[in-house]
Order: structure tokens, then C-alpha cells, then sequence
């Protein structure tokens, strides 16, 4: 190997990397901002099979993560967050899979809820994890965004 060499391979070993971490950031925000939306709906569903909304919960939300700096974390991105959840609830195993590889542990209730969507999931459209799998490190959270403006399940 020649010193030319040696830098091209530098070069390539560099962008395969950024990559990977790209691909890596966009899969956990796009995690993060699917597991506020659960949290969110969990939230204000309160257990209950509905959501009994409250005034300004999404804008009281976005008071009080505003000082702990977290991005992208206004009224809107909440509400996106929350509209995103509930398009793609389903993703819980894949989801729960990625965060089991990572070590972070869900308590008990958030784990019962989690297996309660899988009882309550449209049996008309069952999607494999490997599907969620797919998309999450494929797609950017943007590209999540015009996805659920989409109405209909099947062309989503």
C-alpha cells in the first residue's frame, strides 16, 4: 500500500463511519420522539381506553422541557409526536427490541402497555418487526412526518 492509498482508505474507513452514526442518530430520534408520543397518549389516556385531553397539556409540556433543552420540543413537535405514536403504535417490538440492545430498562406498567397494543393491534393490517426494523433505520423522523399525514393505512 502506497501513501495515496493509505489516504483513500482513510478517507473511505471516515465517510462508512459518519454514516453509521447518521443512520444511528436518526434511528434514536426517531425512537425518542415515537416513545413521547406514547408517553404522552399513555398520559392523558390515564390507563383508560380514551384520552380525556386536557387544556394546554402539549403547550405545559413544552414550559417545562424548554429549560432542560431538548430539542425540538415545542407544542407542535409534541402534538406531531403524539399523531406519530398513533399511527405506528405497533412498532413497540421492534422498539423494544432496539432498547433492550441498549440497556435501558422500561418499567413494568410501561411494559404492560406496550403488550397491550399488541392485543389490541388492526388485525387487518398485521406488520411484522422486521418491517418497523427496516423503516426506522431507513427513514429519517422528517420523512415520518409527511408519512402520517397519509389517512389511508395501507398506502402509509
Amino acid at each position: 500500500m502506497n501513501f495515496k492509498e493509505l489516504i483513500a482508505q482513510l478517507h473511505e474507513v471516515n465517510l462508512h463511519m459518519q454514516q453509521n452514526a447518521i443512520r444511528a442518530v436518526n434511528t434514536s430520534l426517531t425512537l425518542r420522539n415515537w416513545f413521547f408520543g406514547f408517553y404522552i397518549l399513555e398520559f392523558e389516556q390515564n390507563g383508560t381506553g380514551r384520552a380525556a385531553y386536557g387544556k394546554r397539556l402539549l403547550a405545559r409540556i413544552a414550559e417545562e422541557l424548554l429549560p432542560l433543552n431538548i430539542p425540538n420540543t415545542n407544542e407542535r413537535e409534541l402534538r406531531r409526536f403524539r399523531q406519530f405514536y398513533m399511527v405506528y403504535p405497533t412498532a413497540f417490538s421492534f422498539i423494544l427490541q432496539q432498547f433492550s440492545i441498549r440497556g435501558l430498562v422500561f418499567p413494568e406498567s410501561i411494559i404492560q402497555a406496550l403488550q397491550s397494543i399488541r392485543e389490541s393491534s388492526s388485525p387487518d393490517l398485521p406488520i411484522p418487526a422486521s418491517h418497523f426494523e427496516k423503516i426506522f433505520n431507513t427513514l429519517s423522523y422528517s420523512h415520518f412526518v409527511e408519512l402520517i399525514k397519509i389517512e389511508d393505512p395501507v398506502k402509509r
